[in-house]
């Protein structure tokens, strides 16, 4: 619960640290190839407006097209993107129910014609720099990198699974919240983002999974194909709130203080988002 209670004063470090990241290199927009940028929404209308509100205004990046999956939300997200569709090129998926994350980034990686795509959370707060132009420069500089992820899932042991409360052992897996893709990779491997149960652990006896993308790593460093994590400061660059789709269900974590500050937290996002009056306008 206790990253819930101080999420606040990480957004506070990190706006303070945005002075710095600015006097840093960054590559010029104008020589980068066009992206894709996916976000899947479930039930986050607040939190998706944030996400894009600061995406938007933290990137320059010059051809960005975006594609937003929702899977049948009930909270006034599907009549938000509705109207953004009207008033900005973009694709959007309405599903009538919940589609597990991983097959919207199989059908992304399938399907997407720019050189690169991100996958994007529906629950960030995106700070200051340039996080997009700073993967795709990483990419950029390394031909043989076919995967940048924001940050690494270190592997846990006893992790409580979402819903049952289970407790599994984790393999590593990039962060899924955030990250960048080279299109290409498709033609050197067939794995699927898919998460799940791969065996159990003789050690601990517990089943052993991967997280969403976990998987694809793997494969990846069997096959001799590179993936890289962004250096610790760039988290600094964006807030991750994490587990909005899920976690305010009283089924999944009962603990009641965990719940109240879940919805302390929701009532920030709707008041951050409320009051951001920045446009939602990507570069084509």
């Amino acid at each position: 619960m206790g990253r819930f209670l101080n999420y606040r004063h990480k957004i506070l470090a990190k706006r303070a640290a945005a002075p710095l990241r600015c006097l840093l290199p960054r590559p010029d927009p104008a020589a980068l190839p066009p992206v894709t940028v996916f976000i899947s929404s479930l039930n986050t209308r607040d939190a998706l407006e944030l996400t894009l509100k600061s995406l938007a205004a933290t990137t320059r990046y010059p051809r960005c097209r975006l594609w937003i999956g929702d899977n049948g939300s009930t909270d006034g997200s599907v009549e938000f993107l509705d109207d953004l569709a009207r008033q900005i090129p973009m694709r959007l998926d309405k599903r009538p129910e919940a589609r597990r994350h991983y097959l919207w980034l199989d059908e992304v990686h399938a399907s997407v014609d720019t050189p690169y795509w991100f996958a994007v959370d529906s629950d960030m707060l995106f700070l200051a720099r340039d996080p997009l132009l700073d993967m795709v420069a990483v990419m950029e500089r390394n031909p043989d990198v076919y995967l940048v992820a924001a940050e690494k899932r270190e592997p846990e042991f006893g992790h409580p699974a979402p819903v049952t409360g289970e407790p599994l052992d984790l393999g590593e897996a990039p962060s899924t919240w955030l990250m960048c893709v080279r299109t290409s990779l498709r033609d050197r491997l067939s794995v699927s983002f898919q998460d799940g149960v791969q065996s159990v652990n003789p050690e601990t006896g517990r089943k052993f999974c991967y997280d969403t993308g976990g998987k694809l790593a793997h494969a990846m460093r069997e096959a001799g194909l590179r993936y890289h994590y962004m250096p610790k400061w760039f988290q600094t660059t964006y807030q991750h709130f994490g587990g909005l789709s899920w976690s305010t269900k009283l089924e999944v974590i009962p603990d009641e203080e965990y719940q109240k500050a879940k919805q302390r937290q929701l009532a920030h996002i709707r008041a951050l988002a409320a009051a951001d009056r920045r446009p939602i306008r990507f570069g084509y």
